[in-house]
């Protein structure tokens, strides 16, 4: 599909269970990293062979974490908080994972036309202050004044991000310059996470992070072939309500939408995707899923897709390989033929 970048490992698939011997489900769930919960579930052929993989996807996400933080310093660590700090002053050597997500978000801001930028972060982190007052205090539900938008969308130039793979190095050549990288830094590392961890040994598995799911290989329950994923109804009353259910195996899907974080002003919803064009949250759709291959790209696909209009944000999907589902300000749901042929409701596909 031609998703495959220089430096990213694809995972190690498999369509059933191995070793030839019964297979026991496990599952945890932890707190903490990429401000969300994952989930694990998984099938192993004992109890530590779960753990060991459980505990190897935690400490490598928690390690990622904080590599890609934008508002705390580690003892011992440059991170993406210390670059920040760094904007106009001097480079700053990083671990190799930061650089090739950086080199990952250059490819695709040349791909997507500008809709993701790493260097948003002045402009994101004024959405994100009025977004944490009104969590604070509902009554101080109010929108930025285009004077305070301007002035952040200046310090947003991604021709001043400098990255050098050989030094290993960032470098934000303006001050006040800011890195964000929020579209694909959670998908990244559950990727990353999940490619190392099968060391141990489990290949049957589904890693859920907030919106970022990836499913490898098939349930070892005997009954059924893919792994069932939800597509939450967006602003549902109650807990579990689905637009629709996924059955999918060896596949990342990821969804980017305004029902999670947002805030309202004067009655209106403002999500947290900003649209670098008008520096105001996108909203023509309610969410967009995509099912791709690569947890990290796919991430990034759904920001800009959720962003650009639908005849573009289509086409960026299809072009790249990828599937998609819309769903649409007014309920509306589109889909590509490769989504619908996976999709219960819309699509009548089956576990089996």
């Amino acid at each position: 599909m031609g998703w495959l970048t220089g430096w990213l490992v694809p995972l190690v698939l498999f369509t059933g269970c191995t070793g030839g011997g019964t297979a026991e489900k496990y599952s945890t769930h932890f707190y903490g990293v990429f401000d969300t919960v994952v989930e694990i579930q998984a099938y192993a052929e004992n109890q530590e062979s779960f753990q060991r993989f459980a505990e190897s996807v935690e400490t490598r996400m928690r390690e990622l974490h904080q590599l890609f933080d934008i508002y705390h310093t580690y003892d011992g660590m440059n991170n993406l908080k210390t670059v920040n700090d760094q904007a106009g002053k001097k480079p700053v050597q990083v671990a190799e994972e930061a650089i090739d997500l950086l080199s990952l978000y250059s490819e695709w801001y040349t791909k997507t036309g500008g809709a993701v930028d790493p260097t948003l972060g002045p402009l994101l982190a004024v959405w994100h202050d009025y977004r944490e007052a009104y969590q604070s205090d509902p009554s101080q539900g109010r929108v930025p004044s285009e004077e305070e938008l301007e002035a952040a969308a200046q310090l947003c130039v991604f021709s001043g991000l400098e990255i050098d793979p050989e030094a290993s190095t960032l470098y934000l050549k303006h001050p006040g310059m800011r890195l964000d990288v929020g579209a694909a830094a959670k998908g990244y590392a559950a990727q990353l996470a999940a490619e190392e961890s099968s060391k141990e040994g489990v290949f049957s598995y589904l890693i859920s992070a907030g919106g970022n799911i990836i499913a490898s290989g098939a349930p070892c329950d005997g009954r059924r072939s893919k792994w069932a994923v939800g597509i939450q109804q967006p602003f549902a009353e109650t807990a579990g309500q689905y637009a629709d259910v996924l059955y999918v195996t060896d596949c990342a899907v990821v969804t980017s939408g305004d029902y999670q974080r947002y805030y309202v002003a004067d009655g209106k919803i403002y999500g947290h995707i900003i649209d670098p064009t008008t520096r105001m949250p996108a909203e023509e759709y309610h969410s967009v899923t995509i099912l791709g291959e690569y947890s990290g790209i796919s991430d990034l696909l759904s920001t800009a897709a959720f962003i650009l209009p639908y005849p573009e944000s289509r086409r960026l999907v299809e072009e790249n390989g990828a599937d998609a589902i819309w769903i649409f300000s007014d309920g509306r749901i589109e889909a590509t033929e490769g989504a619908v042929q996976v999709m219960r409701d819309l699509g009548g596909a089956t576990a089996e």
